[in-house]
Parts: C-alpha cells; sequence; structure tokens
C-alpha cells in the first residue's frame, strides 16, 4: 500500500479529532472523530470558514495568526460551537505544513476537555489559566465574580495587561517564580485592590503555562481576627462585650445581644446580657427573655435560628401576655439566634441580632455568627478558668501570706513567680520586688551543688522533697528546713516549676549545736574533775603512809598532817563549789541580804584573795569612792563573787602583773571593775567565758574546776545585776565589770 495511503487510513480512523485548516481559514479536511464531536456531515464542515464554528472569533484569528508567525501550539483554549447550538471546550495542538516556505495547511489535533471545564464551572472557587506567553486562556466563572471582571474583557490578553494593578506585588512575584522554577506554590495575601483575603495556588502545566486556583478566605481571616481578639481576652465582662460587638458588626445587624448564664457566690444561676449598636436603656424596663418557642432552640443549644422576618414566622406572637414584641421594643424583622455552646455541653447562653429590615441575615452572615460563638464558647471556659485560677491564687495568697513559714514558688533556672511576706522580708525586700528575682541568689554558692542534686530528685512519682540548709538575709545566714515541691513537668518528665516552703530552725539548730557543746564540756568537766579530785588523794596516802612508819611523831609526822590538811581543804572547797552551783541552778540558794556597803565588800574579797596575789607577787591596787555606795544584798555572796574575780585575775596573770578593783557610781548604779594585764581572753572565747566549765588556759587553771566565772554570774543575776567581761585580744589583758542596783536613798 503507498505510504498516503495508509496516513489516509490512520487520519479517518483515529480516535483524536483533527481536521486541516488552509491558509484562508478554510476547513480541508477533518476526520470522523472530529465529526462526531462537533454534530456535523462531512460536507455541513468542509470547506467552511473554521471561524464559523469557534464561540469566540478573537480566539481563532489568534491561533491563525500565531501558526502563520511559525509557532507551534500546544493544549490552546479554544470553545467550538456544535451543530445543535451547544459549546464544546477543548484543547488545541497545532502547526503549519510548509513547502518551500508557503502555508499548505495546519494539522490540528481536538481534545474535548468540556466535562474537566464544566467541573471547573461548578467550583465556587477561581481558577484561572495563562500560556507560555502569559496570555489569559481560561477563566471561570467564579473568578469573574471574585475578580469582578468578565471573562470577555481578559481572555486573550497577557497577564499584565488584564490586571496592570498586580505588576510587582507579592503575586506578581509569586506567578513568575513558578513559571521560572516550573514548582508550585501557595500563599495567602490580604488584596487591597480587591478588599478581601485570597488563597492562591499557582502550579506549572505541561503546555508550558500557570494554572491559578484561587478562594475567598476573608471570612476566614475575619474569624480568626476575631478569634485572636477574643483568645486574649480573660477578662469576663470585657469578653462577653467583645463576642456581642464583633458579632453584630460581621453579621450586619443593627442591634445584637449576648444573653448569658451566670452563677453567683451561692450557686444560683440568673441571666446578665451585654448590648451592641444600641444603648442599654433601650432594653433596660424589658423583662428577660423567657423560655418561648421563639427562644427555646438557643437557650437549649439545639440550633441556629434565623428568619427574613420574625413576625411572620408560626412560632412567633404564641405567648401570653404581650402576644409578640412588648411595647416600646425596637422594631425587628430579620431575627438571627444562635446558642453559645461550651465543649462540655453546657450552654453559655446565646447570641440574638435583629434588624427593622427583612431578609438581612443570609447563610454567610450565619456562618459567621456560628464560628463566632464556636470561638465565644472556648474563650468563656478560658475566662472562667482564668477567673477561677485568680480566685484559687488570691486564695492560695491570703493563706501564705499569713504562715509564719517561707513560701516561694521558682522555676528551675531560678526565676521567683511568688513569694510571701515572711520569704520577702527573710530577704530583706518586698513581695512585689522579690519577682523576678533568681532565687540561686539567697543560697550559699558552697550550696548550689547540693541544692540543683536535690531538686532532680523531684519527679512526678517522688514530687516533695527535703532538706536543711542555709539561707542568706540581711541579717546574716539563718539555717531553715525546706519542704520543696514539685508544681510541674514538662512532657520528657523534667521539673518547670517548684514551691519552697522554709520554717527557720536557726534556734533549733543553735540549741543543737549548745547542746553538743555542753555535753563536750561536761565530758571535759568529769574527766578534770576525777583528775581534780584524784591530785589531792595521793599527798593523802603518802601523808599516811609517812604516819604510820612515823609512829605518829616527829617532824615527819607534823608535816606529813599539814600536807593532808592542805589537801583536804582543797577537796572541800572543790566539793564546795559543786554544791554551790548545784543549788543556785536548782534556786535552792537564799540571799541574806541586807543594806551592804561595797567598800567592805571589796575589803572581805582583798583578804580572801590575798594569799594568792602576794604568791605570784602582784602589785594590787584598790580604788574606792569617796562616799559610801549601798546596794541591797547578801554580804558574803558578793564578797565571794569579787574573790572570785580577783583569784582568776591572780591565776590568769603572770607573775609581778597589776591587778586593779575599783568601785565607782554610774547613774543608778554601782560598778566593781577588776581590771589585770595578764594573758586576755580570745574573741573565741569572750562570749563563753561564763559558760559552765570554761577556762582560759587549761594549764593555768591547776587546782579549779572552771567554775569560778559561772557562779560569779550566778550570784550576780541573783541580786538583780549584770556581769560583763571585755580584752582587747590575747596578751592584752582582761577587765571584769558586775554591775549592781544601788539602793534607794531613804527621803
Amino acid at each position: 500500500m503507498p505510504v498516503y495511503e495508509g496516513l489516509d487510513e490512520f487520519f479517518d480512523s483515529a480516535a483524536m479529532p483533527m481536521h486541516w485548516v488552509g491558509p484562508d481559514g478554510t476547513i480541508l479536511r477533518a476526520n470522523r472523530a472530529e465529526l462526531d464531536l462537533l454534530g456535523y456531515r462531512r460536507e455541513e464542515y468542509v470547506g467552511r470558514n473554521i471561524a464559523e464554528f469557534h464561540a469566540e472569533p478573537h480566539v481563532i484569528a489568534e491561533i491563525l495568526r500565531r501558526l502563520k508567525s511559525g509557532e507551534t501550539l500546544r493544549e490552546y483554549p479554544a470553545r467550538l460551537r456544535r451543530k445543535d447550538g451547544s459549546v464544546k471546550e477543548v484543547r488545541i495542538t497545532s502547526n503549519v505544513h510548509w513547502r518551500d516556505q508557503r502555508f499548505i495547511h495546519t494539522r490540528c489535533f481536538t481534545r474535548d476537555v468540556t466535562q474537566t471545564v464544566d467541573y471547573l464551572e461548578g467550583l465556587l472557587e477561581g481558577f484561572v489559566a495563562y500560556d507560555a506567553d502569559w496570555v489569559m486562556t481560561y477563566m471561570n466563572a467564579a473568578a469573574e465574580r471574585l475578580l469582578n471582571r468578565r471573562r470577555d474583557e481578559v481572555l486573550g490578553k497577557t497577564w499584565h495587561q488584564a490586571f496592570p494593578h498586580a505588576v510587582g506585588n507579592p503575586v506578581d512575584e509569586m506567578y513568575q517564580r513558578v513559571m521560572r522554577t516550573r514548582r508550585p506554590e501557595r500563599m495567602e495575601y490580604f488584596y487591597a485592590h480587591y478588599g478581601r483575603w485570597l488563597e492562591i495556588s499557582a502550579s506549572p502545566v505541561r503546555a508550558g503555562g500557570v494554572a491559578v486556583y484561587f478562594r475567598d478566605i476573608s471570612d476566614r481571616e475575619t474569624l480568626n481576627r476575631i478569634g485572636r481578639t477574643l483568645a486574649s481576652e480573660l477578662d469576663f465582662e470585657r469578653l462577653l462585650q467583645a463576642v456581642t460587638d464583633a458579632a453584630t458588626e460581621v453579621s450586619g445587624a443593627q442591634f445584637g445581644a449576648f444573653f448569658h448564664n451566670v452563677k453567683n457566690e451561692a450557686g444560683e444561676s440568673y441571666m446578665l446580657y451585654t448590648l451592641s449598636g444600641v444603648p442599654r436603656e433601650a432594653f433596660a424596663k424589658f423583662p428577660m427573655p423567657r423560655n418561648t418557642a421563639v427562644f427555646a432552640p438557643t437557650f437549649s443549644g439545639e440550633h441556629i435560628v434565623r428568619s427574613d422576618d420574625i413576625t411572620r414566622d408560626a412560632r412567633y406572637g404564641k405567648n401570653a401576655p404581650r402576644r409578640g414584641m412588648p411595647e416600646g421594643h425596637l422594631p425587628v424583622k430579620s431575627y438571627l439566634a444562635v446558642p453559645v455552646v461550651a465543649r462540655s455541653g453546657e450552654v453559655h447562653g446565646g447570641l440574638f441580632f435583629g434588624h427593622a429590615e427583612p431578609g438581612v441575615f443570609g447563610e454567610r452572615a450565619e456562618r459567621l455568627v456560628a464560628g463566632i460563638a464556636s470561638q465565644a464558647a472556648i474563650a468563656i471556659d478560658n475566662a472562667r478558668l482564668y477567673r477561677s485560677l485568680q480566685e484559687s491564687e488570691q486564695r492560695y495568697r491570703a493563706v501564705v501570706e499569713s504562715q509564719a513559714e517561707l513560701v516561694c514558688r521558682f522555676r528551675l533556672d531560678g526565676t521567683i513567680l511568688f513569694a510571701n511576706g515572711a520569704y520577702a522580708r527573710a530577704a530583706g525586700s518586698t513581695p512585689e520586688a522579690m519577682l523576678g528575682r533568681d532565687f540561686w541568689t539567697f543560697i550559699p554558692q558552697s550550696e548550689h551543688a547540693a541544692v540543683r542534686a536535690l531538686l532532680e530528685r523531684l519527679t512526678p512519682e517522688t514530687p516533695e522533697v527535703r532538706i536543711e540548709n542555709r539561707f542568706n538575709t540581711p541579717d546574716g545566714p539563718r539555717w531553715m528546713l525546706w519542704t520543696n515541691r514539685a508544681l510541674a513537668f514538662d512532657a520528657q518528665r523534667r521539673l518547670l516549676e517548684a514551691q519552697s516552703t522554709g520554717v527557720d530552725i536557726t534556734e533549733r539548730r543553735r540549741a543543737e549545736e549548745a547542746l553538743r557543746e555542753t555535753d563536750r564540756r561536761k565530758d571535759e568537766f568529769l574527766a578534770m574533775l576525777a583528775h581534780e579530785l584524784r591530785n589531792p588523794l595521793a599527798p593523802i596516802r603518802n601523808a599516811l603512809h609517812l604516819l604510820r612508819v612515823s609512829d605518829g611523831a616527829g617532824p615527819v609526822a607534823a608535816e606529813a598532817r599539814e600536807v593532808m590538811e592542805r589537801q583536804l581543804i582543797q577537796l572541800i572547797r572543790l566539793v564546795d563549789d559543786l554544791l554551790e552551783v548545784a543549788r543556785i541552778s536548782r534556786g535552792k540558794i537564799e540571799l541574806r541580804r541586807a543594806r551592804v556597803d561595797l567598800a567592805g565588800v571589796v575589803a572581805s574579797a582583798v583578804e580572801t584573795s590575798r594569799p594568792a596575789i602576794d604568791a605570784a607577787r602582784h602589785r594590787l591596787e584598790v580604788r574606792l569612792p569617796p562616799a559610801p555606795l549601798h546596794v541591797n544584798g547578801d554580804f558574803v555572796r558578793l564578797s565571794q563573787v569579787v574573790a572570785n574575780l580577783l583569784n582568776n585575775a591572780a591565776k590568769y596573770t603572770d607573775p609581778g602583773g597589776r591587778i586593779t578593783v575599783s568601785v565607782e557610781r554610774e547613774g543608778a548604779e554601782a560598778t566593781i571593775r577588776v581590771r589585770d594585764n595578764g594573758i586576755g581572753l580570745t574573741p573565741e572565747l569572750l562570749p563563753h567565758i561564763f559558760d559552765m566549765f570554761a577556762q582560759a588556759d587549761r594549764a593555768r587553771a591547776a587546782g579549779g574546776l572552771g567554775i569560778g566565772l559561772a557562779l560569779a554570774k550566778m550570784l550576780v543575776d541573783l541580786h538583780g545585776g549584770r556581769i560583763e567581761a571585755r580584752s582587747d585580744g590575747p596578751g592584752r589583758g582582761s577587765e571584769f565589770a558586775v554591775r549592781l542596783p544601788l539602793e534607794s536613798t531613804p527621803l
């Protein structure tokens, strides 16, 4: 078979509609598929001008122009008119058969896309198509509506010719990128030219152009904007007003109201309302809406009620006594009511809108108000939760502010979220000033690691741990017992927030330390007492041995008896001191009070202590006032106090030292001072010098138990006086001052 005969058979039997067109537009040839597509017989189609079958003459003119210029067209959109008058949406792929640079005929393939176009025409979203040269080849009906342009105004024009306002804007930039990169893109853009938000998607097509899909998202953005406003408002009353105002505005109502259910502190329900569009006085004289047939679906949360004219609604005017709107009520024709229902199913109330004209509220208004109602329900739940949290916080603060314990809430990074008054006072601050400060600054640096390790032990399973540590205050460190409780964890179970409640245990710790110190001194005292009691026993035993071997006569026996007497006196003195302390401690001692001249007290004490002073070759200076100073006291006990101080000075002053005892008047008190230039007192010992068993230098304390100064203090206390010690440090001597209240001079 010749080649051309085979091609002829292929042309006629091909499933793809095909036709040839001459340079003047005359149809030279068409196959069966082309004729079937348009419903013509061959003689009705072939030989006629192709423009007769195009629904849009400018389109076929553009096709022929581009083909004559040597272009090859691919998937070029066109609309062909069928014999029955209907129109087919097609895509034409064509080029020209040239011979010796002469236009012989076109070779056109026609693809029916009517069903696809019908689908696009049925869309609510806009759709437009541009070819590779930016010429608009298609626009659906939704695009006409959204862009406010007719197809015949823009088809065949380039993108910039049809929409000059778009040149250089973000949409234009996105289209250019898609055409250049052949990758789809999407954007949401407020198109000021159209006054609306559009969601725009642009995608490359195989023929080399760009297809654009877009839809109006203004309502969604409006709801998003309103939702952000409502979500940011936690004040309950302002939230309800914001809901009413926003819904009234978007619905186009003349006035709106939000009737909402609330509960008082007693748990009783009642109704409040907010208004928009009219002053509150417009409704002040009318009763609250009742559960009538019109209002019932809203207050029960059943469904939305929308009426073009509520006065014509079958449910309207059925309830006595008013049978409709009360006299003086604002005129209402158009009516829209939307229930506000929480996620739990609780009906918060209802949004009601009215307009004097009928038919104002359409589906869009209903959809927008329903969206606002959904957002309002969430916002109301949040506001109620916030109010509940505020009330709980207030109760919490009232409780913790009344506590003596230190309470501090903080994040793990140390940021203080709350501190009660006790905590703030301990930190030398105020609760307000404590907010945001770093709580780690109140813990000594040396204890940071231990505290962090303790906080790391807080887990959902172990939400509470305790620790004792020091807490820095303006008055110095205090020992605290902290109860640390976890308040929040993140998704990885890491601690986010904790609360520490501290009890000041400084006095307890000091008492414990004092007890330990007393216990230590008691042990030392017992050891010393055993030693002091044992010391006289050895000489006594030796003396007894000498008496036995000397038959109790002669100078050896006499010396033995003297040793025994001296050691016995020492034992008696030790036992007497112990008994004296015991009696005073138990309150068994009684003072024999009388009018006592302190000069006589000092003279008696000097006489008692003279042997010890002379033995150490000390110089003693006594200074007495020119006039007698009398106190109400026990002469013997006061002499004992001064003698103890003199003995102490003699003992702790190097041989040949200087001791001064003086008596002087200081206001309403008499002061007895005993000074020496002895070994002095260390700063560490000074606060404890009057404690039981305290001794400045154990080596110098031979023959003593360290209770002389403690005994002196007890006796002075019994006289209502006080005793003080002062020293400039080791090697710089000491001074002890006994202050006693002077006896009142009788009138």
